[in-house]
């Protein structure tokens, strides 16, 4: 390979890796919009595993975990936390540890936090 073709191909690697960087910056903004959003849940205190690090929303030991296998958009949070929550659930995207029945009955008895278009 010429040092012309060499400097291309690490200029390429360079273009890749920033370009790499930034939508992992990207994404752990979102990430830190959606666990400051699902913060305001803290009547009844839950786990949240993200990308395999846990989160406690609100204090002492919680009553179930979900397991976000895809972090849900911000926006679609924000129209409606039930039907972007339940479609999540629906499509795989989270998953409950502990009863089902409990985590609803304490996560919708905070309804009054969310939002709804």
């Amino acid at each position: 390979m010429n040092r012309m073709a060499k400097n291309l191909y690490n200029n390429k690697e360079i273009i890749i890796i920033k370009i790499w960087s930034l939508e992992r910056e990207k994404m752990k903004l979102a990430e830190n919009e959606f666990l400051k959003y699902m913060s305001k849940f803290e009547k009844n205190p839950f786990e949240i595993v993200l990308h395999g690090e846990s989160h406690l929303i609100g204090s002492g030991k919680p009553a179930f975990s979900v397991v976000f296998h895809k972090t849900p958009e911000i926006n679609e949070l924000l129209t409606s936390t039930s039907i972007a929550l339940g479609k999540a659930y629906m499509d795989g995207d989270i998953e409950i540890k502990g009863e089902l029945y409990d985590a609803l009955n304490l996560f919708l008895g905070q309804m009054g936090e969310f939002s709804t278009d």
